[in-house]
């Protein structure tokens, strides 16, 4: 059976940061709109900002979040490679933001990554930016990940840590949100010891690629985190 996107509510909290993100991400529903034959346009280039000036601060985070605790983990400025702890592999755009396997690398002009934590590991937020050419390749890679989350849907994507301990985590349907910015789905793990939400948007040139995990229920995290992303950069950018 095909799996399709249904709408979920999004959970933004000002009107000023949904007003944002609909015009700066709404690539992310034409990445929708591509996958099932309608096309559109894109929004103009981003500019010359700072990549990693756009992703949030640990306090940004928290908020959006719920945990007073989390603080900077560690930064990156390259695309991840999980092919050899990760499986199946062609689930590799559904286990973690940035992900190489997920992007066309020859395209790709920046990466910018930051990751928090709390203390005991119950609360991990991954947030990445990716640069790409043109708004007509940030797009395509929506359109792309539009079409991978949803063949990936209810899929059990498995993965080794560095200990040797190898854990199971199923994807929920893709999901897109009531202003058709925001592709989003969530992952769970086995026993439901631990939840994520990985959602994707854009601004202009710009993918947003997030995840928040905790062992609470985090429908919305990921969602929230995009969409203060893009409201960083439209300020930064205007």
């Amino acid at each position: 059976m095909t799996a399709t996107l249904k709408t979920i509510t999004s959970t933004a909290t000002t009107r000023g940061a949904a007003i944002r993100l609909a015009t700066a991400a709404a690539m992310a529903a034409m990445a929708i709109s591509s996958a099932t034959g309608t096309a559109a346009a894109a929004p103009a280039g981003y500019g010359s900002v700072s990549l990693d000036s756009v992703l949030l601060n640990a306090s940004q985070t928290a908020r959006i979040v719920g945990d007073s605790g989390l603080a900077f983990d560690a930064s990156g400025t390259r695309l991840r490679d999980d092919t050899m702890s990760v499986s199946p592999a062609s689930c590799l755009s559904t286990y973690a933001p940035a992900e190489a396997a997920a992007y066309d690398t020859d395209q790709v002009q920046g990466v910018a990554v930051s990751r928090f934590r709390n203390s005991n590991n119950t609360t991990v937020v991954t947030e990445a930016v990716v640069a790409m050419p043109t708004k007509q390749d940030a797009l395509a890679q929506l359109t792309s990940t539009a079409d991978i989350w949803k063949a990936c849907a209810n899929r059990t994507i498995s993965d080794t840590t560095s200990s040797g301990e190898r854990r199971q985590w199923t994807n929920s349907a893709p999901a897109v949100n009531n202003d058709h910015t925001i592709v989003s789905m969530t992952q769970s793990a086995g026993g439901g010891a631990m939840t994520c939400e990985r959602a994707m948007a854009a601004y202009t040139n710009i993918v947003i690629d997030v995840m928040s995990c905790g062992q609470g229920a985090t429908d919305g995290q990921g969602i929230a985190v995009a969409t203060a992303i893009a409201t960083e950069a439209s300020s930064q950018s205007n």
